[in-house]
């Protein structure tokens, strides 16, 4: 068997890191019913992943934002979260999503 040294150089030489992805949009504009309706639009997403051999360890959240508002004053909000984590057991260890939506 070899020495702990020599198990610890093979995994690192044997690593695929994959360079932390991130994206991020957004984006406004206006209806063409009125000058005073407008809307605001984000979408972000964070990816990081580490692959040694037959094991993935992953992070991903995305978080998507939309404002709506209205010539008489309403307002829309809507937004979605979500997020995991697989560890390094290949055990998911965090596993979430939420909507809120709120009128006004």
């Amino acid at each position: 068997m070899a020495a702990p040294e020599e198990q610890r150089r093979r995994v690192a030489e044997s690593a695929e890191i994959a360079a932390p992805a991130h994206r991020n949009r957004s984006y406004s504009g206006r209806s063409d019913r009125s000058r005073r309706d407008n809307f605001w639009f984000s979408d972000t997403e964070s990816i990081r992943a580490v692959k040694c051999g037959d094991l993935l360890v992953e992070q991903d959240t995305d978080f998507y934002h939309v404002v709506a508002r209205g010539s008489d004053g309403s307002r829309v909000l809507f937004e979605f979260h979500a997020h995991f984590t697989v560890n390094a057991n290949g055990e998911m260890s965090a596993d979430f999503d939420t909507t809120r939506m709120v009128c006004t």
